[in-house]
């Protein structure tokens, strides 16, 4: 696992998720504070998430040129990082053995980081 490349699906999942309204994606409160008075501060972005939009948007075309390359880890990440789940729920929605999951996750982050490094330098 390449755990930078991780968190840049996990925010690009919860990216791709956001509502027609153009949220986030994140709660605007945590839910032990909703009885609260709202103030000038909403909620931030996670760590190690910087630009939220230009980074989601560039692993956005990275994903996206998997369908051309291995429609497998196209769908891997969607699963995976859209939809989610445990990892048995996910291998069965899949059909695959849950090992096997977790190896095209590995192979999935290596596409995915070669796809941004393409992208950045203009290819």
């Amino acid at each position: 696992m390449i755990v930078y490349v991780n968190s840049l699906l996990s925010a690009w999942g919860r990216w791709a998720n956001r509502g027609a309204d153009g949220g986030t994606g994140w709660p605007s409160c945590s839910p032990m504070f909703k009885d609260m008075g709202h103030g000038v501060y909403g909620s931030k972005l996670p760590l190690g998430v910087g630009d939220q939009s230009s980074e989601c948007e560039v692993t956005d075309r990275a994903v996206h040129r998997l369908k051309d390359q291995d429609g497998r880890l196209f769908a891997m990440a969607v699963e995976f990082y859209k939809v989610g789940g445990t990892g048995a729920d996910i291998a069965a929605r899949l059909g695959i053995a849950k090992r096997t999951m977790y190896d095209r996750v590995d192979l999935l982050h290596q596409k995915v980081m070669g796809n941004i490094e393409d992208i950045e330098a203009g290819c």
